[in-house]
């Protein structure tokens, strides 16, 4: 009869441990970027004399003047972190209407000078036009832009359906619907009907609806520029603007 092998001794289990620690390196990957904006905001308070308990409508309302100028996904990341945050304290300060108030008017275009600048709208318009090879890639450019160029935030962009468009004979209304856990009132906007068809935001919208009849309202291109049924992201819109920005920009300003 076989004896049973001996127990594993320390050095053996080395081997175990760094496996299962190589398993978890996805899911550590994963948090890291909440982890690192929950630090640096306790971080941000401790250095500003602030606790982010008990001073926690001044801290939020400060910290996020001074970071006013991140991308619109760097301040999703914060808000969800903070979120997250005062949640597992127990605290649901980021509910309360005046803090709901200032990420909605740190998500507003208002006061922030556009990606594509008025003065350049009719190079970009014609850049959209060249930088794709099928007729779908040019109308979801070319609707982007304008939505961008008439006062829409790419988060916004990115939050747009079917549903939110209401045409009429004078123009459309355009509905943002603002999505949970971040409850709040809906934003409209009236857009009239512009006299030269090519910078008409309610003719270009209705022409992008007609062309493409996906579930997504602006879809994701392959490089052969085949529609997939993936909704953008308002990362992936900045990518679109800031990359027909720096084309049609001139070349001491590249």
């Amino acid at each position: 009869m076989k004896k049973s092998p001996p127990p594993p001794t320390g050095r053996r289990r080395i081997p175990t441990a760094l496996t299962l620690a190589q398993r978890t390196t996805t899911a550590r990957r994963k948090l890291s970027p909440e982890r690192k904006a929950i630090t640096g905001y306790q971080a941000w308070c401790h250095g500003h004399d602030l606790d982010p308990h008990t001073d926690a409508p001044t801290a939020i309302a400060r910290y996020l003047d001074a970071h006013h100028h991140e991308a619109p996904f760097q301040l999703e990341r914060i808000r969800k972190a903070l979120e997250a945050f005062y949640w597992a304290a127990g605290s649901r300060v980021m509910e309360h209407p005046a803090v709901r108030d200032l990420w909605l008017s740190a998500a507003a275009v208002e006061g922030r000078e556009p990606i594509i600048r008025p003065a350049r709208l009719s190079a970009a318009l014609a850049r959209c036009e060249t930088r794709r090879q099928t007729p779908t890639g040019h109308a979801r450019d070319r609707t982007i832009v304008l939505l961008h160029a008439n006062g829409l935030h790419p988060a916004e962009i990115a939050l747009l359906d079917r549903r939110d468009f209401e045409p009429y004979a004078e123009g459309a209304f355009l509905t943002i619907r603002a999505p949970r856990p971040l409850v709040t009132a809906s934003r409209c906007y009236w857009f009239a009907r512009h006299r030269n068809p090519q910078r008409c935001v309610v003719a270009t919208f209705e022409a992008w609806l007609a062309t493409y009849r996906g579930k997504a309202l602006f879809p994701k291109l392959m490089p052969n520029d085949h529609a997939v049924d993936f909704r953008l992201s308002a990362t992936a819109i900045n990518v679109i603007l800031y990359q027909i920005a720096a084309d049609i920009a001139p070349k001491g300003d590249a």
